[in-house]
């Protein structure tokens, strides 16, 4: 184990956990960034810092499921930034108010709650659902089944490699952009800039369907007709 001082906190430390072979792992942090990866294991890389107490981990798990809580006691300085990898397929839950979470090159389901750090998005398969408060939602590379995205009121940047089976995108005043591959798409959009509550009648043989509701600004890459409901 190697302590070093690292400036105004006081020791530091890096700590590798080794994880079950579980079908979801589940992550509650209240102490600093995540990263949340595809690998061979399942693990967890814990980079901590502190003043006088570390955070404080705890865990739990049964035949199906890894729970993990980090978090800092009292009011004195900690921080534990966080490297999760799972093997291909495994579900994961995160549930951060800390900092920034990211996820890359997932295979299987993945939801996010996030409170006020943003959430980065790469590479993703499967069905994501991601929930922010104040932090920026943006995701690139993305070939997801399925991606629900509500935020209070944060910029939402999403960039599609493959068209999804069904997108909903609930926001607030900040804009709300969105990059697609070539193809048909079913799109419905409440906004300001739109008119109120436009539906829109499936087009015959569309393979993806969009929806968005914002009081902000939207944008869609490449263009989508939109066409109100007689």
């Amino acid at each position: 184990m190697a302590m070093a001082a690292t400036g105004w906190l006081d020791r530091s430390e890096r700590t590798l956990m080794p994880l079950p072979a579980v079908g979801r792992v589940l992550i509650v942090t209240s102490a600093g960034p995540i990263e949340v990866a595809s690998g061979d294991t399942n693990t967890l890389t814990r980079n901590e810092s502190w003043l006088f107490s570390p955070p404080q981990v705890e865990s739990a798990s049964d035949d199906d499921e890894v729970v993990i809580r980090v978090t800092c006691e009292g009011r004195m300085p900690c921080r534990s930034a966080l490297t999760l990898t799972v093997m291909p397929g495994t579900e994961v839950v995160v549930i951060a108010t800390g900092g920034t979470v990211l996820a890359t090159g997932l295979a299987g389901d993945v939801t996010i709650y996030d409170g006020y750090g943003d959430t980065v998005l790469g590479a993703l398969s499967g069905s994501v659902k991601v929930v922010s408060d104040r932090g920026r939602v943006a995701g690139s590379g993305l070939s997801v089944s399925e991606l629900d995205v509500s935020t209070v009121s944060s910029e939402v940047a999403l960039s599609f490699t493959a068209l999804p089976e069904r997108v909903l995108v609930v926001t607030g005043r900040e804009a709300t952009r969105i990059r697609l591959p070539e193809g048909d798409v079913v799109l419905a959009i409440t906004s300001p800039e739109e008119l109120q509550n436009i539906e829109v009648e499936p087009t015959a043989g569309a393979s993806s369907a969009l929806t968005i509701r914002s009081d902000g600004p939207v944008s869609i890459t490449p263009p989508v007709d939109v066409a109100p409901k007689d």
